[in-house]
């Protein structure tokens, strides 16, 4: 067919934090370069072992895009992906997985789970198929054992791991669309919204699931509707306008406040961005007009994301 051949489709995880030390010291595990895609404009970002990175901005700038682009749902048309310094270019959600990448999708019961099947098979629905692929033989009792171990170690409430998936609460059916990825040990998570649509205490548990993930030193790329989320839960968050990452938020200047006024480049009379954020785009470049009124902004920043249709792992 003259299609180029294909990268190798294994990735090694990265060195737990704990042995790197602080994820500020170790070399990045993800480097994301140039990246252009479906609604993705030269995108360039970097994560370290044990780090939370964060997607912000408005509604539809590409943050869904960039997620399923990394997870090989959709195409992309230029720039390089590297995970551990190896090149990976998925080019299915399959092939993502055998690179160490995993994907969690805020829309649980269309992406993230087969909801009329047992809790037992969405627990091993991305471990199956890459232990089938290494030739290892499956075993009922092996896969019920490995997770119930899942279930306890992410605190999941259950009657029997025969029950259809779709008996479980809102919350615990969101931590097996995250902890089913534990067995594969990710270098790479992909999170699309995850906490939509569970109460306050399902959302604590299950981003402590997430704290996880990142303590075994996985690189989490985590987008959210909500800016409360991403301020508490990432090391720092990237805000995107018009698939271009346009504002890195860290440290002091990580708060709500910030995020909104990123989001809708609010300008001080110097033309800087929200505290220091640097100069904004310059008009005509498809920026929105500036906003400068409190109310303006926060009434327009409802920015709940379709996380589009990027299959089911």
């Amino acid at each position: 067919s003259g299609a180029a051949a294909e990268e190798p489709e294994t990735a090694a995880p990265g060195t737990p934090a704990s042995e790197a030390g602080p994820a500020e010291e170790a070399a990045p595990l993800l480097e994301v370069a140039e990246l252009v895609g479906d609604r993705l404009d030269r995108v360039s970002f970097q994560v370290r072992p044990g780090e939370v990175v964060g997607l912000g901005g408005l509604q539809g700038q590409g943050q869904s895009e960039l997620l399923a682009t990394l997870f090989g749902a959709h195409r992309r048309s230029g720039g390089s992906v590297r995970i551990s310094g190896r090149p990976v270019h998925p080019r299915s959600p399959k092939q993502a997985v055998r690179q160490g990448i995993a994907y969690v999708p805020g829309n649980r019961g269309m992406q993230g789970l087969a909801l009329g099947r047992p809790i037992l098979e969405n627990f091993a629905l991305p471990s199956v198929g890459r232990r089938a692929t290494l030739g290892v033989a499956l075993s009922k009792r092996r896969e019920a054992a490995e997770a119930r171990a899942v279930a306890e170690r992410i605190g999941t409430r259950y009657g029997s791991l025969d029950d259809p998936v779709s008996t479980l609460s809102g919350g615990n059916q969101q931590k097996i669309v995250v902890g089913k990825w534990f067995p594969t040990e990710p270098a790479v998570v992909l999170m699309d919204d995850p906490a939509k649509g569970i109460d306050v205490g399902a959302k604590a548990e299950m981003f402590a699931v997430v704290a996880e993930l990142a303590a075994s030193g996985a690189a989490v790329v985590l987008g959210s509707s909500d800016d409360r989320e991403l301020v508490e839960v990432c090391d720092r968050v990237l805000v995107l306008f018009e698939g271009r990452v346009v504002d890195e938020v860290a440290g002091d200047r990580l708060t709500e406040d910030t995020l909104i006024a990123s989001a809708m480049h609010v300008t001080d009379a110097n033309g800087t961005g929200a505290e220091g954020t640097g100069p904004m785009p310059e008009p005509g470049s498809g920026a929105p007009a500036r906003q400068t009124e409190a109310d303006e902004a926060s009434g327009q920043h409802g920015r709940a994301r379709d996380p589009g249709a990027t299959g089911r792992a």
